[in-house]
């Protein structure tokens, strides 16, 4: 599939965002098709014979010939040397599904058991979506395909793509000139009756948005105003986005918090954008908007995580990331933590223990206080206790003994 850039559109704004966040996605861990941006000449593009024109339904309208398609062109950015810019999509693999629902299963697919109302991976695209500005979540946004396995063609399952990304990065508010895409939904009834109650009166900081006019940046694409919290899609009927809580976007902020400049800075490269001065602002965007996520939904929860346990002759060690601390949103002088263990009755197991975190926010305890008798497998409850700068939190980690090797290991964690 090929898209192009329309002349009534900025030069290599859609083709760009489109190939640039299709790069993050898919390093967010996401199914996405194979976009690539090429240059092509006019008469590189050969029509089929049987090359018909569709309406919105799918259905043949007219045979498709050249001078149709040239009226076409005439319409679409050309470089200086006649060549077409282009954003060129694989076609998907497998038998196209359509989208997947926003509630509930596929009625045709057994493996499919969760409802998508309740999956985090679903859920958790919130806060990876509000920091690319990725207005455009629909059902439609999304396409289920039914694939062989590559090790065994006999067997099929379903594959689940996130696609059509062309207005993101503030591309939706800024070709429709709707500023205030981002912080209301397209119909929004609570904000037009705020408006109209206050006259129009208050805080209005879409207003603030501006970037530089660089060609392949969206004239709103900022980080200054943006609230990763109150983030609004085009429009409320994707559902995981509603049921998604703290917990769902702290996931997704541990994802987008994960990339480096460096990261960005190549996803970015990817949209073939002419300006280097384009890469730059949007990579420097990104990075302003992902820390901002990151400080947003990680003062939500107490943001401790990769919890793991080694064993050795002389006990059993705790090991754990304070993400606030990595990630440079506070430092280890400034926090604290202590824990303190129980039983499954919830009697104490020995007293509280004060943690010290390192500079890159590792923390360890060592000979991990555990409680003894096999009646419930040596089960044990780990309460650690954060305090920071930016508020008081706690993590509740569930551990119990292996029943093949007797050795402790994490089976739960709990952010109250």
């Amino acid at each position: 599939m090929i898209k192009f850039d329309a002349t009534a559109d900025p030069r290599e704004l859609q083709t760009g965002t489109h190939v640039a966040v299709n790069r993050l996605l898919w390093a967010c861990g996401y199914n996405v098709a194979e976009d690539q941006i090429v240059y092509v000449r006019p008469e590189e593009l050969v029509l089929a014979p049987d090359a018909d024109v569709k309406d919105f339904t799918g259905a043949s309208v007219r045979r498709l010939d050249r001078a149709e398609l040239d009226r076409d062109l005439a319409h679409v950015w050309r470089e200086p040397d006649g060549r077409i810019r282009s954003m060129a999509s694989r076609w998907i693999d497998g038998e196209t599904l359509g989208g997947h629902p926003g509630q509930g299963v596929r009625a045709d697919d057994p493996n499919d058991r969760i409802p998508h109302e309740l999956r985090r991976d679903l859920r958790g695209q919130y806060a990876i979506y509000a920091w690319l500005d990725a207005l455009d979540v629909t059902e439609g946004q999304y396409v289920d395909t039914w694939v062989a396995d590559p090790a065994d063609p006999k067997r099929h399952y379903v594959k689940h793509y996130a696609i059509d990304f062309g207005q993101s990065l503030g591309v939706m508010g800024a070709g429709d000139f709707d500023w205030w895409r981002g912080y209301a939904y397209r119909i929004d009834f609570a904000q037009m009756f705020r408006a109209l109650v206050t006259l129009g009166i208050g805080a209005r900081p879409w207003q603030e948005r501006s970037a530089p006019p660089l060609r392949g940046v969206a004239s709103i694409f900022e980080a200054k105003t943006f609230d990763p919290g109150a983030w609004h899609t085009d429009t409320p009927g994707y559902t995981p986005f509603l049921t998604a809580d703290r917990i769902d976007k702290f996931w997704g902020a541990k994802i987008v918090a994960r990339f480096t400049r460096a990261q960005l800075h190549a996803a970015i490269e990817a949209g073939r954008f002419s300006d280097p001065r384009a890469v730059d602002y949007i990579t420097d965007t990104l990075v302003a908007r992902q820390r901002a996520t990151a400080a947003y939904w990680f003062a939500r929860v107490d943001p401790l995580d990769g919890f793991a346990i080694t064993h050795a002759t002389d006990g059993d060690t705790l090991c754990f990331d304070d993400l606030a601390i990595r990630d440079g949103l506070t430092t280890a002088g400034a926090t604290r933590h202590q824990l303190a263990a129980f039983d499954h009755h919830g009697d104490p197991v020995g007293g509280a223990i004060a943690l010290a975190a390192t500079p890159a926010g590792r923390v360890c305890v060592a000979q991990l206080p555990l409680a003894r008798g096999d009646d419930a497998g040596g089960y044990t409850i780990l309460k650690i206790a954060s305090t920071r700068p930016s508020g008081d939190g706690e993590t509740v980690v569930h551990v119990a003994r292996d029943p093949s090797s007797g050795t402790p290991r994490v089976i739960g964690v709990w952010r109250p």
